[in-house]
């Protein structure tokens, strides 16, 4: 992907995401898009700050969805601050994963101490099995811990 370019085609994107962006109009990234994506493709962190509205969700989802294979396993923890929120970005990365396999989850703050204990390849010591559960990505808030 070169730095220059201006348009989502121009990226070389997994071709499910580049069709499902597609079947939404995008043509062009946003600004927080555009300085995120390809430094993130790269899998060095980002960290970015961008209005309500900009394209935050597919800024970091695009590069989860591309580095993420249906494993069955979690590969990818997005921690938001209202439950409210964890489903919105759930359901855009949902219609953004397009035609892949992966398995996108709003579940509670259980499933994201199982997917922290996956992450850090330490479930041989964990209590739960890995087995119970089948998302790729979780998507969850704080407040999910109170119930």
């Amino acid at each position: 992907m070169s730095p220059a370019a201006k348009a989502f085609s121009d990226w070389n994107l997994d071709s499910a995401v580049a069709d499902a962006i597609s079947s939404k109009g995008w043509e062009n990234p946003t600004e927080i898009q555009l300085q995120s994506i390809p430094v993130a493709r790269q899998g060095r962190d980002v960290v970015g700050q961008a209005r309500t509205g900009s394209g935050k969700t597919a800024a970091f989802g695009i590069p989860i969805i591309e580095a993420a294979n249906p494993s069955g396993k979690p590969q990818a923890i997005i921690l938001c601050p209202t439950r409210e929120l964890a489903v919105q970005v759930a359901e855009e990365l949902t219609w953004l994963k397009g035609d892949s396999a992966l398995s996108i989850s709003d579940r509670s703050l259980f499933s994201i101490f199982f997917s922290i204990s996956v992450f850090k390849e330490s479930s041989n010591n964990s209590i739960f099995d890995e087995k119970s559960l089948s998302l790729n990505t979780n998507v969850s808030s704080p407040e999910s811990a109170k119930t």
